[in-house]
């Protein structure tokens, strides 16, 4: 496990103002048994001329070059080359702690039957952290657990409900260290925005069991172009219904027990999206769908202990909005 090979997937496009931090904190990582994987996704700024700069300076990069096919794509494409028996996503806009390879191969060391390891993220807006956590320039010291999928996303959900969005990485394909047979029938469906969403609930079903790791090490870097910045659409619109309707059939189906905040929170998700939609949008052979899909998605929640409140005002929020729209 200690001289495990560990594949690093980073997906670029038009990224240049922040390529060169995102690589310098891969190349420099304490774990040096790496394969660093850098998609050009048909990058039309300097990006490729940075990614050149760093492959010739460092013969553990590997460069694709292809046409722009979109995120999905671009992850596909490392994923259909990579050789190492572990793989991380790294996003080219964000970075990672010099530790966060390392920390990923003791915990999972330590739990050498399981197959996922998360860490933590920090939010970064310029050159300020959210909340407390500051850049870790330090080796601190690990804590780590192992735990079931159903309960990490118990407690995530919870999390996510009281606000603590620091530790809510239940659907972003990067902050994860995944063993390579967890990808061997499984890739990211093109085309679609929030891509990393229903590939990362097929991976909690198939592993059962977590390294839970409270390092900060994956800097997540907000970027006015990101997609998850970007201003509204109807194709985020559909996409927020594809993705909903596809994490509800993993749920129902492998997470029973956490169906209640799953789905408060996929719904959530959705009713976000709708506050934002204008209203011409809605009407223009796009409302209808988006109604039904809203409604399903929160129609198999049972009502008991602390979520009914909160799901009582997700439905009230949801029925004034649709008379407000209709």
């Amino acid at each position: 496990m200690q001289n495990s090979k560990v594949s690093i997937i980073v997906p670029i496009y038009n990224v240049a103002p922040y390529l060169e931090k995102c690589l310098n904190s891969i190349v420099n990582q304490t774990y040096h048994n790496l394969e660093i994987i850098l998609v050009n996704d048909g990058a039309t700024d300097d990006s490729p001329i940075i990614v050149n700069q760093f492959a010739e300076k460092d013969d553990r990069i590997i460069v694709i070059n292809k046409a722009n096919g979109g995120l999905s794509s671009a992850r596909n494409a490392g994923l259909d080359i990579c050789t190492g028996d572990y793989i991380v996503f790294i996003d080219s806009d964000d970075y990672v702690s010099r530790y966060h390879i390392e920390n990923f191969i003791v915990a999972l060391t330590k739990f050498p039957n399981a197959r996922l390891a998360i860490c933590q993220k920090i939010y970064v807006y310029g050159n300020k952290y959210f909340r407390k956590w500051k850049q870790q320039d330090e080796m601190k010291p690990l804590v780590e657990q192992l735990i079931t999928s159903d309960k990490i996303l118990e407690l995530q959900t919870e999390q996510y409900l009281v606000g603590d969005y620091q530790k809510t990485l239940a659907y972003e394909a990067w902050g994860k260290m995944y063993h390579r047979s967890l990808w061997q029938d499984l890739r990211f469906e093109e085309g679609r925005l929030f891509e990393d969403n229903v590939p990362s609930f097929t991976v909690y079903a198939q592993v059962k069991e977590i390294v839970w790791l409270e390092s900060f090490d994956y800097y997540y870097n907000q970027v006015e172009t990101s997609i998850m910045n970007s201003p509204i659409s109807v194709k985020k619109i559909e996409d927020t219904i594809y993705v909903t309707k596809g994490i509800a059939e993993i749920i129902n189906h492998d997470f029973p027990k956490q169906q209640d905040k799953l789905l408060y929170r996929t719904s959530g998700g959705l009713l976000v999206q709708m506050n934002e939609t204008p209203k011409k949008e809605f009407f223009d052979a796009h409302y209808q769908q988006l109604r039904q899909a809203a409604l399903e998605s929160v129609s198999g929640v049972s009502w008991h202990r602390y979520l009914f409140r909160r799901l009582i005002v997700l439905k009230k929020d949801l029925e004034r909005l649709f008379k407000k729209k209709e």
